[in-house]
C-alpha cells in the first residue's frame, strides 16, 4: 500500500516534497519510492541529509520495488528533477515562444543558421516557425544574453516586420541600457559589419580596434576576427559580447565587457507553436500542427504487402488479405496447407502471393469452389475407341472393348478367334476368324478332306488318311469330292499290267480313273503335271475304260457305256488291244491310247468322296 501520495508536502515531515512513501517505520525502516528531501543539512535521517552544494536531494528506488531509504545501495540519486506536460499548444511561458538560440562549438556562424532556408542542416537551435515570419503577427521580440552575472534582455516590436527588420533601433521598445536610444547608433542590424562578420551588431562608433564602442555584437569571425577582443577558438565560439554597464563600452574594455553563454530569441504571437508533437507538422501559416498523413506521404513503415492507414498522429499497418504478419513485415498464408482456403472437395487449392486459386479436378467442371462431374462419355471429351463402350465414373470414365475386341478400351483390336487354335489344323483344317463384333472362329476342311475341322471335334480325314495303303502319300489329289491317285513309276516302280492295275485301286476301295469328262480330264493332267512325270514310260497312264466284254464296245470300270467325251487318237490300232491307257506326252496333245492290257504302265486310281469304299 502507498502511504502518502501528497507530491508536494507531508504535514509532519515538512521538507520531504514529491513523496511517494510505503511507510515509516523509524529512519532505519522507512520504505517509498520517490522524495525531493527539501531540508538540506537539517533533514531529520541521516538518508535524506545532503549539503548545500548539492541540495536538492532527489531520492529514488533503483529496483522495480519499494526500497528501505537508508538502504544506499538501492536508493539512487537524481542529478535533477524535470516535469514534462504534454497538450496541444503548450506553453510554459503565455506570451513568449523560443525560437531560435545559438550553441558553442559547432562550427556554424550564427548569421548562417539564422539566414538557412528551410530545410537546410542547422546546428544551433532554430524552431521550424521562423520560415513562416511573414505569415505570423508576430507582436514582439525578445532577445535574451544569458550569462553567469545575470540575463540582459531586448524587446523589439515586432508588427509589420520580416525576419531581418525587427532588429532596429525604432523598434527597439526596451533594453538594459539607458544611452541606447540618446546615442547614435553607426550599426544597428542583424547583418551588421558582413565584412567584420559581426552579427545582431548594435555599435556606437568605430576607432580603430582600440576605440571600438558599443552594446551588443554575435562575433562570428571566430579565431579569424579582425580585432583582438572579437576573436575567439572554435569551442567558444560564438563570441557573444555585451556592456556590462548600463551604456555602451569600449569593446576592447575586457572588465566591462560580458560574455554570454548563449544568445535567445523568443516572440510574442498568438498561436504559434516552435514544434509539433510525433506524427503532426506545420500547418501552412505556423501558426499549429496538423496530422501528417504518413500513408499519402510515404514516410510510413508498413511494408509492401500491407495497407497503411493513417490515424490522428500515426498510422497504422495492417497485413493485406492473404498475409499474416505485424504490417512492418508479411509473409504470404499458404491457404491450401492452412485448410483456410474455401476449394471444393473435388478440386485442387494453389496457393498464390497473397492469395489461393481452386481448379476443379479432372473429370470434374466447376468454378473451383463447386465441382460437378462432367459426363464424358455424354460430352464426347472421352478418348475412347470406336469398337470401345465409354462408361462415366464419379470424376472420369472407363474405356471397355466390345465382344469379339480386346485392347485398352482406347485401342481396340479384333479377337482373332483362330488365336487359340480351334482347328484342327495339323490335318489341313482350314481356320477362319468370324469378324467382331462376332466371336470365334469357323473350321472347315479343304477339299479332299472330310470332318467338322475341330480339334476338339473329328477334326479332317484326308485321302492319305482314308487310303494309307498307297504310297506315295504325296501322290494323292482330290477333285469333286474324289480321291485320286496316281502310282510312281521311277522311284517306287509301280508299274502293273491292267488287270494288276484294277486290282490295287479295287484293294483298296477303288478303282481306275474314269474320265468321263473334260474337266475332270484336265484336274488330272495338272495333277501329273504338278508331280512332274518324266520319261516317255512314265507318261502312260493305265485308266479305267476297256472293251474286253465285247470289241469296240468300251466300258467304264463302273460298267457305265463311254459317253460323249474321249480323247481317243482316231488313227490308234486297235487290233488285239482292249485296254485304255492315258497319254500324256511333253508337249503334244493328251490323248487316250488303246495298249495291250498285259502291257506294265503306271496308273491312276480313283476313290469315291469318303464313301466310295
Amino acid at each position: 500500500m502507498v502511504a502518502w501520495t501528497n507530491f508536494l508536502k507531508k504535514s509532519c515531515f515538512d521538507y520531504r516534497r514529491f513523496y511517494i512513501s510505503r511507510n515509516h517505520g523509524g529512519c532505519g525502516n522507512d520504505r517509498g519510492w520517490l522524495v525531493v528531501a527539501d531540508a538540506g543539512p537539517s533533514g531529520i535521517c541521516n538518508w535524506e541529509r545532503a549539503s548545500t552544494a548539492e541540495h536538492p536531494h532527489v531520492l529514488y528506488s533503483k529496483l522495480s520495488t519499494s526500497v528501505r531509504w537508508d538502504d544506499t545501495a538501492n536508493v539512487g540519486k537524481a542529478d535533477r528533477l524535470v516535469i514534462y506536460i504534454e497538450g496541444d499548444n503548450v506553453r510554459c511561458d503565455p506570451a513568449w515562444l523560443d525560437v531560435f538560440s545559438t550553441v558553442k562549438g559547432t562550427g556554424q556562424t550564427v548569421y548562417d543558421a539564422w539566414s538557412a532556408p528551410a530545410g537546410t542542416a542547422v546546428l544551433h537551435n532554430k524552431c521550424p516557425v521562423l520560415e513562416f515570419w511573414d505569415s505570423l503577427t508576430v507582436k514582439r521580440v525578445k532577445i535574451t544574453l544569458e550569462a553567469s552575472d545575470g540575463d540582459k534582455k531586448f524587446i523589439f516590436d515586432g508588427l509589420g516586420s520580416d525576419k531581418n527588420s525587427w532588429f532596429s533601433k525604432s523598434r527597439l521598445i526596451s533594453s538594459p541600457y539607458t544611452d541606447i536610444s540618446t546615442e547614435p547608433q553607426n550599426v544597428f542590424s542583424i547583418t551588421g559589419d558582413n565584412n567584420a562578420q559581426r552579427r545582431f551588431y548594435i555599435n556606437r562608433n568605430y576607432n580603430s580596434c582600440p576605440g571600438d564602442r558599443g552594446w551588443l555584437v554575435v562575433a562570428d569571425g571566430g579565431p579569424s576576427g579582425i580585432c583582438s577582443w572579437e576573436r575567439a577558438s572554435t569551442s567558444e565560439h560564438p563570441h557573444v559580447l555585451y556592456s556590462k554597464q548600463s551604456t555602451n563600452v569600449v569593446w576592447d574594455d575586457a572588465a566591462n565587457v560580458g560574455k554570454a553563454d548563449r544568445l535567445l530569441i523568443s516572440i510574442d504571437a498568438d498561436g504559434v507553436v516552435c514544434s509539433c508533437p510525433v506524427g503532426y507538422t506545420f500547418n501552412s501559416d505556423g501558426t499549429s500542427c496538423d496530422d501528417i498523413d504518413e500513408c499519402t506521404a510515404g514516410t510510413d513503415n508498413c511494408g509492401s504487402d500491407a495497407t497503411c492507414s493513417n490515424t490522428v498522429g500515426s498510422f497504422t499497418c495492417a497485413c493485406n488479405s492473404g498475409y499474416t504478419g505485424n504490417g512492418v513485415t508479411c509473409a504470404d498464408i499458404d491457404e491450401c496447407t492452412a485448410g483456410t482456403h474455401n476449394c471444393g472437395s473435388d478440386a485442387t487449392c494453389s496457393n498464390t502471393v497473397g492469395g489461393f486459386t481452386c481448379a476443379c479436378n479432372s473429370g470434374y467442371t466447376g468454378n473451383g469452389v463447386t465441382c460437378a462431374d462432367i459426363d464424358e462419355c455424354t460430352a464426347g471429351t472421352h478418348n475412347c475407341g470406336s469398337d470401345a463402350t465409354c462408361s462415366n465414373t464419379v470424376g472420369g470414365f472407363t474405356c471397355a472393348c466390345n465382344s469379339g475386341y480386346s485392347g485398352d478400351g482406347i485401342t481396340c483390336t479384333d479377337i482373332n478367334g483362330c488365336d487359340s487354335n480351334p482347328c484342327d489344323t495339323s490335318n489341313m483344317a482350314i481356320c477362319a476368324d468370324v469378324p467382331a463384333p462376332g466371336t470365334g472362329a469357323t473350321c472347315t476342311c479343304p477339299p479332299g478332306y472330310w470332318g467338322d475341322g475341330l480339334s476338339s471335334g473329328t477334326g479332317c480325314t484326308g485321302c492319305a488318311s482314308l487310303y494309307p495303303a498307297l504310297v506315295p502319300a504325296s501322290n494323292f489329289g482330290v477333285y469333286q469330292g474324289k480321291c485320286f491317285w496316281s502310282s510312281d513309276a521311277r522311284r517306287h516302280k509301280q508299274r502293273e499290267t491292267y488287270a494288276a492295275a484294277l486290282k490295287v485301286c479295287r484293294d483298296n476301295g477303288g478303282t481306275l480313273i474314269m474320265l468321263k469328262d473334260r474337266a475332270t480330264q484336265t484336274f488330272i493332267l495338272n495333277h501329273l503335271k504338278d508331280k512332274r512325270v518324266r520319261g516317255r514310260k512314265e507318261r502312260r497312264f493305265w485308266m479305267g475304260l476297256d472293251d474286253l466284254n465285247a470289241e469296240k464296245v468300251f466300258l467304264w470300270n463302273d460298267g457305265t457305256p463311254l459317253g460323249g467325251h474321249n480323247s481317243f487318237k482316231s488313227t490308234a490300232p486297235h487290233k488285239e488291244r482292249d485296254c485304255v491307257t492315258l497319254w500324256k506326252p511333253q508337249k503334244r496333245v493328251p490323248r487316250w491310247y488303246i495298249k495291250d492290257c498285259d502291257m506294265s504302265y503306271p496308273y491312276i486310281c480313283q476313290f469315291g468322296g469318303g464313301g466310295y469304299k
